[in-house]
């Protein structure tokens, strides 16, 4: 089972017919396709039945602070964790995946399609939360937050504790978010129209999945359901079982099996013990950093609500 390294970013025309193959990941049986951007082999394990383990190691230093003028605590060092990216690119189609996330507040769970001019489309799950995950995108790399975000129910058992599987139906019409094959959002383009221009994720993207500690801002902190104290856990851990992508033949080349992704030279196996290669171009899991502002001595409204534009009747979730 192997993992590769990125060797360069891909640029496409927003009108280009792309090369894309339907993919089935089944992580605990292969993982060709798939790059790991650590050079810590141990933020990563293959399981035999849980697929990827994901693993948030503390710093080398755990040092916490807290902000007076906001009132808020938060970490002087973060924590490091994986990222995986995959070889494929798609224009539209379906991606799924099949996740346990993180149960320690501060750490992040993310699965993500990323364009490299800035567009994106993702999940995020903050840890110890039970039963909410948080969708949102974003066009041009402009990261409107408010805008653009929305915090969703999970029905069933607690989202750190069981599977749950996490999909994006991603269509130039609409992109639809689903929990357990349930929607949980619809986002049309055309509600993303002002002036003639829509604010709308139109390139070509890949899958990203990583695990990220949010502690080292105050409002990045708050958001997380942070900052992690590292004094009680040794690591934090996350796992992804699969991954499904499927293509829109009306916007992608679809490529057969025998066309798949050929690993590089640099391509290591991650059940020998040989660290992966990072690429000094290789992109990350994108890590935001949320504003803050001092919050009201009468009711201080967290700002993971503000991020996501809850109304107010949503606000008991959080208290």
């Amino acid at each position: 089972m192997c993992l590769a390294s990125f060797t360069k970013a891909q640029t496409f025309s927003e009108d280009a017919i792309l090369p894309c193959q339907n993919l089935r990941s089944e992580f605990s049986e292969t993982s060709s396709g798939w790059i790991a951007h650590s050079l810590n082999m141990d933020t990563y394990e293959i399981t035999p039945s849980d697929g990827i383990k994901m693993v948030l190691l503390p710093p080398k230093k755990y040092i916490r602070h807290f902000d007076e003028s906001v009132e808020l605590p938060y970490n002087e060092f973060e924590g490091v964790g994986p990222t995986f990216n995959s070889t494929n690119y798609m224009k539209y189609g379906r991606f799924s995946a099949t996740v346990r996330s993180a149960p320690v507040g501060g750490a992040v769970t993310a699965m993500i399609l990323m364009a490299d001019g800035g567009d994106e489309i993702d999940y995020e799950i903050l840890g110890g939360d039970p039963n909410h995950v948080q969708t949102n995108y974003f066009y041009g790399g402009k990261l409107e937050y408010i805008v653009n975000g929305g915090l969703h129910e999970v029905s069933g058992e607690p989202i750190f504790d069981a599977f749950h599987t996490y999909t994006i139906d991603w269509s130039p019409e609409r992109i639809v978010w689903e929990v357990d094959g349930i929607v949980v959002r619809t986002r049309e383009k055309k509600d993303t129209c002002e002036d003639g221009v829509c604010k709308y994720p139109t390139h070509a993207a890949r899958v990203q999945l990583g695990l990220w500690d949010g502690s080292t801002k105050p409002g990045t902190a708050q958001w997380a359901r942070g900052p992690i104290d590292w004094s009680l856990h040794s690591s934090v851990n996350a796992y992804v079982k699969n991954v499904v992508l499927e293509c829109d033949s009306r916007y992608n080349s679809i490529m057969i099996s025998e066309n798949a992704p050929k690993p590089s030279e640099k391509e290591v196996s991650i059940s020998n013990g040989t660290p992966s290669v990072l690429s000094s171009e290789s992109p990350n899991v994108a890590k935001k950093e949320i504003a803050y502002s001092q919050p009201s001595q009468a009711f201080r409204i967290p700002l993971d609500i503000l991020k996501v534009g809850l109304l107010a009747v949503s606000l008991t979730f959080f208290f």
